[in-house]
């Protein structure tokens, strides 16, 4: 019975993954998996792929690689894959799933207070990355993914303050970031709830205006 059941897995398996990469399958998840999370996925990918670049170049470049350096990479290249992942769960999973949002949030904050953490005034670039995924959650899912991931990074860079040596020796930066990170997705998302509302406004006043015939 244990063999027929792992015969009819594998079958099923085979099946579903020749469809897949066939040109109609692969047009047909594209077609399905179309739109925000989608996007969000993309993106990570990009950047989490430039990120790698730049970090394998970094400490590459004089040929003496330490160990940290080397861990810093090989976070980099887990999270990559970790992308490249979750993209192709999106396509071959299109359905909406709220777990899978959250747990790409998390990704995201863990590994960039990760690399902060680790690079010090090195990673310095990295610190806009918080309000980057934070706005481009919101905008993509709505205020209820603004402000959840709007918390882990505070909570992520609060964890960085206290445990880097470098981002500690400079508390009025860290802290002024921290009050940005705050207040611009809050703003952000009252702006955003208004201009839903401004335009919900106008759809309805469009319908009513259809309503009444013209007169000639």
């Amino acid at each position: 019975m244990l063999s027929t059941l792992r015969e009819y897995i594998v079958t099923v398996m085979a099946s579903r993954l020749r469809s897949w990469l066939t040109r109609d399958g692969i047009e047909e998840m594209l077609r399905t998996a179309r739109g925000a999370e989608l996007e969000q996925a993309g993106l990570r990918v990009c950047i989490g792929g430039i990120v790698l670049a730049y970090l394998a170049w970094y400490v590459l470049r004089d040929g003496d690689v330490q160990p940290d350096e080397a861990q810093v990479v090989a976070v980099a290249i887990s999270f990559f894959v970790f992308g490249v992942g979750l993209t192709l769960r999106i396509l071959t999973t299109p359905r909406v799933s709220v777990a899978r949002r959250f747990v790409a949030m998390v990704a995201d904050n863990v590994v960039t207070t990760y690399f902060l953490i680790r690079m010090g005034e090195s990673g310095a670039w990295v610190l806009g990355v918080y309000l980057f995924i934070t706005l481009g959650n919101g905008f993509r899912f709505g205020r209820l993914y603004l402000h959840a991931c709007q918390l882990m990074g505070l909570a992520g860079f609060g964890l960085v303050l206290w445990q880097s040596p470098f981002w500690s020796n400079h508390p009025a930066i860290g802290i002024a970031y921290l009050i940005a990170l705050f207040f611009v997705p809050v703003y952000v998302g009252f702006l955003a709830e208004r201009l839903k509302k401004e335009r919900a406004r106008a759809d309805e006043a469009n319908q009513a205006k259809g309503r009444f015939p013209r007169r000639t």
